[in-house]
């Protein structure tokens, strides 16, 4: 195995009020409870900061509207009784987490409080604040927001004339229900507060590398129109909120470069006293030495057991860490520092799901907000560049348009893909030419994935037949090459009909972003088939099914039998492990890499689009990097 990579701090969104309001919605009746209690029982969660409300409560800015429009949403505000979000969320995921021995890792809520296992890597669960109207209303119309916040029976907004629920997509497949206004603004909340976690004050420590909600990703909801199961586009939230400008506190070039000096001075220092571990000969003493020669010495003597012990801890971090020490700026002169107004230039919205993400791309698909591709080089580099890898079939929701018309600036680049090759080596192929390349040319600061499974072996749709794996892959090139270019990642939920191949999925993919997944060598997966018998109803797999370290899952880790709702994933023939394998069928690389195959030239023509699309964006990179360098600003 390759060298284990430093942990990055994870936040974990839920509470009980954005669980009861996202079960409630009829196209996913009771996912979320069956996602969050996995991921629990599973030992990811440290439910510990659960009482630690996220920062998206009421803002200065906030006009929170009437009293009248929310309605149903008092009960989604912080509970004032004395029962704690930590016990109350341990009561909904069901408390005793089990560890990969299969021995409890606490058995009553007392003890799942308190602090978790340090040799466990956990991500801390943060509850959110419920979306105010100024929120929603950032991107959503005000006479929308007020018609799916009104909970009484089918709307006409009077001041609006002609307006109904049939204008506002209330209808067919995105009917009213009873809990619809918690639900907007309780899943509105959750992807704006894991949005801010991810931007909090580093010097304070709270700034988090990858946040996680899985209960967001609604992307097909319009500006003023529900549709696709979507009320609330929580993504265009979310990356609205990333790019907002915050203050942050900076210092002076000039002072910048003085601590560096200092800092170096220091380094030579300590290496010309203690260098390879062999510490410099003190001053001795003969009998009847002069009280000026004995204060020399002792001075000597404290000056090198300071920097000694200070080049041994600097040392010891190389051994420990296996890269260079951390070492801690020295003090210097105080200076007061400038408050300035920073924000986000560039994030990537990628939307794995199986569907267009139609609703993220509309919002962000207005004039100027990316480079032409065109043969005079760009000037700009769009703020925010949203990729969609989907089903294209007719027939099927929401129409995609075909790849020529949709590749018309690289503001937006879609993926459309027929049934037939919604299949592991397609994506896996599509994963390394496209998707790599892109992450390098853009460079992005912060990285919003939509993780939808409905695209899974399995799933009601039936219009691809991956594997979890290939889905994993995905996330993890991002996340590999967001830890090396320190962007933010955030993880949203999505489409995903088979409810607990999509608890599977978003629990090894929370178990992947803390460094606790282990995935299959994607060759010998393609090649060889996994034997399996079953024992007593339950499925024992023969190849790969032990962890090689303490609290690392794998695809062939057993759904824990603590869970309360283990029946769901053996139920129908179901398998009782988190991976979702695709149809052995589904295995062999067939006539898809023969270079007269149709599906093989639409795959190349879609990685053309893609290389012309990164040549432009590198383009625009490098006039962007010349102007920044010549006026003296760092991009």
């Amino acid at each position: 195995m390759s060298q284990r990579q430093p942990h990055r701090r994870v936040s974990y969104i839920v509470s009980t009020d954005l669980i009861e309001a996202s079960d409630a919605l009829p196209s996913n009746l009771g996912r979320s409870s069956l996602v969050h209690s996995l991921v629990h029982h599973l030992g990811l969660l440290d439910i510990s900061t659960a009482d630690g409300e996220a920062d998206g409560a009421q803002s200065e800015d906030d006009d929170s509207g009437s009293e009248g429009s929310r309605g149903a949403l008092d009960q989604t505000r912080k509970p004032t009784n004395t029962e704690s979000e930590r016990s109350k969320l341990l009561k909904v995921l069901g408390s005793g987490a089990l560890d990969q021995a299969g021995a409890d890792i606490c058995s009553s809520p007392a003890e799942c409080s308190a602090s978790p296992p340090s040799s466990l890597h956990q991500a801390s669960v943060l509850t959110p604040s419920p979306a105010t109207d100024f929120q929603l209303t950032s991107y959503h119309a005000p006479e929308y927001i007020r018609a799916i916040l009104n909970s009484g029976p089918p709307y006409i907004d009077r001041r609006c004339e002609g307006s109904s629920d049939e204008s506002y997509g209330l209808v067919d497949d995105c009917p009213r229900f009873p809990l619809l206004a918690a639900h907007a603004r309780q899943v509105a909340g959750a992807a704006i507060s894991a949005a801010k976690s991810l931007l909090a004050d580093d010097e304070k420590g709270e700034a988090c590398d990858v946040a996680i909600c899985w209960d967001g990703g609604r992307h097909h909801a319009h500006k003023a129109r529900a549709a696709g199961f979507c009320y609330v586009n929580d993504a265009v939230l979310a990356i609205l909120e990333l790019k907002r400008p915050r203050k942050v506190a900076v210092r002076e070039a000039r002072e910048e470069r003085e601590a560096e000096d200092l800092m170096t001075r220091e380094i030579g220092r300590e290496d010309a006293v203690f260098r390879d571990g062999q510490a410099a000969q003190p001053l001795t003493l003969s009998f009847g030495a002069r009280p000026q020669e004995i204060q020399a010495a002792v001075a000597a003597a404290t000056t090198l057991v300071k920097s000694s012990k200070r080049s041994a801890d600097a040392r010891q971090t190389v051994s420990e860490n296996g890269s260079n020490p951390q070492r801690r700026r020295p003090a210097i002169p105080s200076r007061k520092r400038r408050m300035v107004l920073k924000r986000l230039e560039r994030i990537l919205y990628l939307d794995l799901d199986l569907h267009w993400g139609d609703g993220v791309e509309e919002a962000f698909s207005s004039g100027g907000n990316a480079p032409s591709r065109s043969s005079a080089p760009a000037s700009t580099v769009p703020s925010v560049l949203t990729i969609s890898l989907h089903n294209s079939s007719p027939g099927f929701y929401p129409p995609a348009p075909p790849l020529c018309e949709s590749l018309t600036s690289s503001s937006h680049l879609n993926i459309p893909l027929p049934p037939q090759l919604g299949r592991p080596p397609t994506l896996n192929r599509l994963r390394s030419s496209c998707l790599a390349p892109l992450l390098d040319a853009y460079s992005p600061e912060a990285i919003v994935v939509q993780c939808g499974v409905d695209g899974l072996a399995g799933d009601p749709c039936r219009a691809w037949k991956l594997d979890l794996a290939c889905v994993a892959r995905w996330v993890a090139e991002v996340q590999q090459w967001a830890q090396e270019g320190r962007a933010k990642v955030l993880l949203l939920g999505g489409g995903g009909y088979h409810s607990p191949n999509a608890a599977r999925a978003w629990a090894s993919l929370t178990a992947l972003a803390l460094g606790r997944l282990r995935l299959p060598n994607e060759e010998r997966r393609q090649g060889e088939a996994e034997q399996e018998s079953t024992v007593a109803g339950r499925v024992e797999k023969h190849a790969t099914s032990g962890n090689d370290e303490e609290g690392t899952l794998t695809l062939a880790t057993p759904i824990p039998l603590s869970l309360a709702s283990w029946p769901a994933f053996t139920a129908d023939g179901g398998h009782d492990s988190l991976d979702v394998p695709a149809p052995p069928e589904l295995d062999r690389r067939d006539d898809v890499e023969e270079e007269d195959n149709e599906d093989e030239r639409y795959l190349r023509r879609i990685e053309a689009v893609f290389a012309e699309c990164i040549e432009a964006l590198r383009s625009a990179r490098g006039v962007v990097d010349g102007a920044e360098c010549r006026s003296g600003k760092r991009i």
